[in-house]
């Protein structure tokens, strides 16, 4: 029972990590936010990897 809660915690970590970074970068190019928010976003996405 416990490999399987580890797992599933580590593919919800991952799944928010990449909707995160993505959504964070997705922002930047549309202007709706400053540069500011290009290293959390690459730091989510490093989690995601």
């Amino acid at each position: 029972m416990l490999i399987i809660t580890k797992t599933f915690g580590l593919f919800l970590l991952t799944a928010v990590a990449k909707l995160l970074g993505c959504y964070l970068l997705m922002l930047w190019p549309s202007g709706k936010t400053s540069a500011c928010l290009l290293l959390p976003a690459a730091l989510s996405l490093l989690v995601f990897v």
